[in-house]
């Protein structure tokens, strides 16, 4: 589910309201989120499931399979060696 424009331009205007104790609780919300999600995002995984996830240095489709699921990340096995990634960049494959 993405933002549409409208609620991106809310934000935008929220954020010309706020001081910067505003700016810390957002950023303490944003921080949580993302750690929730993270941690959620491992409980998709099993050893031994095939995944594949996209390299960002290179934009290339990498695939393997998981070795270990940690907090947040995942160590998957692949042809060019073992590679911690976080959880929520995996897909199935």
């Amino acid at each position: 589910m993405s933002l549409t424009k409208s609620d991106l331009t809310k934000i935008n205007s929220l954020f010309a309201k706020m001081d910067s104790g505003d700016f810390n609780t957002v950023a303490n919300m944003f921080k949580n989120h993302r750690n929730n999600a993270a941690s959620m995002a491992t409980g998709n995984f099993s050893k031994g499931d095939k995944v594949f996830f996209i390299n960002s240095r290179t934009n290339q489709k990498v695939s393997g399979v998981v070795d270990k699921v940690m907090l947040k990340n995942v160590k998957v096995d692949t042809p060019d060696g073992m590679w911690r990634v976080p959880a929520t960049m995996l897909q199935a494959s």
